[in-house]
């Protein structure tokens, strides 16, 4: 209905729920990210980057979106785009 404010308890509730539901999920893909050692510029850590990007691309997909590595000189940057409406220009890039 036009000018009633939505249920903020209820949204809440439901916030919380999923929270809950997703957590031990989430803490998963962070131990799993968070154990590799991507933050050098020593070479010898070359795959280890190469393998957090990898698995950055496919956290970003198996989350709906767009996701690729791009290979530079250095070390390589994940770009990701989530298109929400294809017909409108609404997309968030990380």
């Amino acid at each position: 209905m036009a000018g009633q404010l939505p249920n903020w308890e209820n949204i809440a509730e439901k916030i919380n729920s999923y929270v809950d539901d997703v957590r031990n999920e989430f803490e998963q893909m962070l131990g799993e990210i968070v154990e590799i050692p991507t933050v050098s510029m020593d070479p010898s850590y070359k795959n280890d980057i190469e393998r957090g990007a990898d698995l950055a691309v496919e956290f970003l997909k198996k989350f709906g979106f767009e996701a690729k590595k791009c290979t530079t000189p250095g070390n390589p940057v994940v770009f990701g785009s989530y298109v929400t409406d294809p017909k409108k220009s609404n997309r968030c890039n990380l």
